[in-house]
């Protein structure tokens, strides 16, 4: 089997990255075509928040391997926000996603993990806060 050098783990990120916020994007513009109280964006992001949260539980990668992964929730977080109307009931239903990702804390344990070693990545909300400042 070859190995991977660090250099094709990263495109191979970048070119996942690039794949899931082209997706993202097609369904953004779909949505534009909608009245603001039937989006369905807040599903693709509960979603991948829990695509996430599944494969990090099931893994054995440290947190630091989610980062593409964070950062690409982030951006679907971020150009929803962008393009919903700050009257639209769709905020209410965005932020609500954001905090049931915040409540994943509980079911974000693998097992054998002491109560020291707690899952952060959705409590810290890791990038949140450097992704907003750079869109």
């Amino acid at each position: 089997m070859a190995s991977i050098t660090s250099q094709e783990k990263g495109h191979g990120h970048e070119h996942l990255t690039q794949l899931i916020r082209e997706d993202f994007d097609r369904e953004l513009a779909e949505e534009k075509s909608r009245p603001s109280n039937q989006s369905t964006l807040w599903s693709s992001i509960r979603e991948f928040i829990l695509n996430i949260n599944h494969r990090y539980v099931q893994s054995k990668q440290p947190v630091i391997f989610f980062q593409h992964d964070l950062h690409d929730l982030w951006y679907m977080f971020i150009q929803t926000a962008q393009v919903t109307d700050a009257d639209s009931p769709s905020q209410d239903r965005h932020v609500t996603q954001l905090i049931y990702a915040k409540e994943l804390l509980g079911t974000g344990r693998r097992t054998g993990q002491t109560a020291d070693d707690t899952f952060r990545l959705w409590t810290d909300l890791p990038y949140l806060v450097e992704d907003m400042r750079e869109a």
